[in-house]
């Protein structure tokens, strides 16, 4: 009896320390990259595919680009150059071209926004690693991104970390349901009606406030 107990005890702790294998990200997940400065700096934040050679981002992770310095990384390593089709301070929100179309699957736009309580996903590089995280949480509230603006952020009951920013949040129908901008106490999203609005909106650098 003390030798099969023993030898449980070691087979649990060797699984214990089996290394679990990360999820795979979704394939739409991209990691923007901006090159500036002499010394090869980098911002790099999160995006989506929204089309074979579309990529929906936060404005902020586009402060230090120019023509030619801006490229996508797919979830496979491969690098896109891309340029800035437009981009709108307020609501954070920037969509790429790639210099040519993937044949990988995009995401799908949702119609709706979550209500308060529903689930969301959010996907994301962290601190520009090429291992990518996934952090789940319930919609806590509705706030507005000015003072005197409509309510089209929402926050999550659970943090992000910084390289995140871009990166898609997913509903339970696996659809895209808003763009991560920041992380205070909580992760704070631009909604679909916005992100809606942004696309289709023809006017290019300007908030929809201005």
């Amino acid at each position: 009896m003390i030798k099969f107990w023993t030898v449980l005890g070691l087979a649990a702790c060797l699984y214990l320390y089996v290394p679990l294998q990360a999820a795979e990200p979704p394939s739409y997940l991209v990691q923007v990259q901006v090159k500036f400065g002499r010394g090869g700096e980098m911002d790099n934040g999160s995006g989506s595919l929204i089309a074979p050679d579309k990529v929906l981002t936060a404005w902020h992770n586009l402060r230090n680009y120019r023509v030619g310095n801006l490229q996508v990384v797919l979830t496979d390593g491969t690098v896109v150059p891309a340029t800035v089709l437009k981009r709108d301070r307020v609501p954070d929100l920037a969509l790429l071209k790639l210099k040519r179309p993937t044949l990988v699957p995009f995401v799908q736009l949702a119609q709706e926004e979550p209500d308060k309580g529903d689930t969301v996903t959010i996907h994301g590089y962290p601190f520009g690693d090429r291992e990518a995280e996934a952090v789940t949480g319930q919609v806590r509230e509705w706030l507005s991104a000015v003072r005197t603006g409509p309510d089209i952020v929402f926050a999550i009951d659970k943090r992000c970390k910084p390289g995140m920013s871009g990166g898609p949040a997913i509903n339970d129908q696996k659809e895209q349901c808003g763009v991560l901008w920041g992380t205070l106490a909580a992760a704070h999203v631009t909604g679909i009606e916005a992100v809606h609005k942004f696309l289709e909106d023809d006017n290019n650098d300007r908030g929809f406030w201005k």
